[in-house]
């Protein structure tokens, strides 16, 4: 333990237990303070999304615990945790949040969670799948808890409450500000992005049950595997994969997936859709429109360029023909980094101008780097500057997160545009620039970028 040093040896032994002795409370009142938390109900903490609501109290109460008041499991806490989660008496929803802290060595803690996720209490049920998602956090080599997540969706444990009516009241015993909302698409998802490969048959269970699911779709693209294009191509066909998301807009998660896969048999399905939409009230037939283009790019199939070509020359909306345009430029292949350029000048819609940002994290070449560098440095918009630099971290090369660090020392006024959230701009810029390298590097040399610069460049190669 490093302590101040004293003249006294005497007072140096009394301050360093008293330092302990300090700390031991700290801790105490840390693990004292997150029981009394996950033991009680939590509202939807206010930075949570609308357009994510969990509606799960494992999921609140964690929260609130690991993100909102920092707790760290600490030496001797595990008592406390057991003690909670063995006690009958208490709320299930802290017993199970109790559990989660014991799940890396405690057997006990995962026949308990196994338990109550087979529950015939749906509430019980999903909170526990929940819990077993957190845990998991995108790690594949938590086996235990990426083969139970697959077992649980495979077993339909998650798909549906099975009952016809709640009664009325308050939580618990009432149906109001009710907790049954299934993680399913939650798991299905991250299943999709730690690219469990065993999970595609059981993935292609769910989509042939609920062809709406959005995670399944979506984690059979990023898994890659092609057996996962049949059913993906019938729900397109079918029309059946529609899903309403929380902001209200019509999502066709099929045709994402299909993009991923690279799917060629569907480009002639996506060119006929295309062509077939017409604008409505909602403005749902935009968003579809962006999804069959943005799928037709990614598959790359030359197939698809007459067709635009000719979508171009239709009476269709002047925006639905700048993202025709985008897409088109880009399939063409000929020079598409310089004419999403040009694009990007003549888009007169900041948000269509943050979509050709999006696009060229798909081109590592030096010309879009540099592109990305001047936009992220002298853009006018919150959202632009954050979409360069979200592409240069996907580029991810040496040039790229050299550009990084320019724009960590880029000028940000006080009157940078921003529409969405209140606060600093130029922090949020700052903080996501500085998420972006030490995600790709694994280093922390916070705001000093002259360190950023020399480390890069000393150990890494384009």
């Amino acid at each position: 333990m490093k302590t101040t040093v004293l003249p006294s040896v005497l007072l140096v032994l009394v301050l360093a237990f008293g330092v302990s002795a300090a700390a031991l409370c700290a801790d105490q009142a840390g693990v004292d303070k997150a029981i009394e938390t996950v033991s009680n109900r939590a509202e939807r903490p206010p930075d949570m999304l609308d357009i994510f609501p969990d509606k799960l109290q494992t999921s609140y109460r964690l929260d609130w615990v690991l993100r909102k008041q920092g707790y760290k499991l600490q030496e001797g806490d595990e008592k406390r945790w057991k003690e909670l989660m063995q006690n009958e008496d208490a709320n299930i929803y802290g017993r199970l949040c109790a559990a989660y802290f014991l799940l890396d060595n405690n057997e006990a803690a995962r026949e308990f969670i196994e338990k109550q996720a087979k529950s015939e209490d749906p509430r019980v049920r999903f909170n526990a799948a929940k819990v077993i998602q957190i845990y998991v956090n995108h790690d594949a080599k938590k086996k235990w808890g990426v083969d139970l997540m697959i077992e649980l969706i495979k077993s339909q444990a998650l798909e549906g409450v099975g009952v016809e009516s709640l009664p009325l009241g308050l939580f618990p015993d009432g149906g109001r500000d009710d907790i049954m909302y299934s993680p399913l698409d939650g798991i299905c998802l991250d299943l999709g992005i730690m690219k469990v490969d065993s999970a595609v048959p059981t993935l292609i269970g769910v989509l042939e049950r609920k062809p709406a699911s959005s995670g399944a779709a979506n984690a059979l693209g990023m898994i890659g595997d092609k057996r996962g294009i049949p059913i993906l191509l019938k729900i397109l066909e079918d029309g059946t994969g529609v899903l309403k998301d929380g902001t209200g807009d019509l999502i066709y998660w099929e045709i994402v997936a299909l993009g991923m896969l690279k799917a060629r048999k569907a480009v002639p399905i996506l060119i006929k859709k295309l062509g077939a939409l017409e604008p409505d009230a909602m403005g749902w037939s935009a968003s579809q429109t962006q999804m069959i283009l943005n799928a037709l790019r990614d598959i790359g199939d030359d197939r698809a360029i007459k067709p635009i070509e000719k979508y171009l020359t239709a009476d269709h909306p002047e925006e639905w023909k700048r993202m025709a345009k985008k897409v088109l430029v880009q399939l063409r292949g000929e020079n598409p980094v310089e004419e999403l350029a040009k694009l990007f000048d003549e888009e007169p819609d900041e948000f269509g101008r943050w979509l050709i940002t999006q696009d060229l994290g798909r081109y590592p070449e030096k010309q879009c780097v540099e592109v990305l560098g001047k936009w992220g440095s002298t853009s006018e918009y919150e959202r632009i500057r954050s979409g360069c630099i979200d592409s240069l971290s996907l580029i991810g090369t040496k040039d790229a997160l050299l550009e990084l660090t320019s724009l960590l020392d880029a000028d940000y006024p006080e009157d940078l545009k921003e529409e969405f959230e209140e606060g600093d701009p130029a922090k949020r810029l700052r903080e996501r620039i500085l998420r972006a390298l030490k995600k790709a590097t694994g280093q922390d040399m916070g705001e000093d970028a002259k360190k950023w610069r020399e480390w890069i460049e000393a150990n890494m190669s384009n």
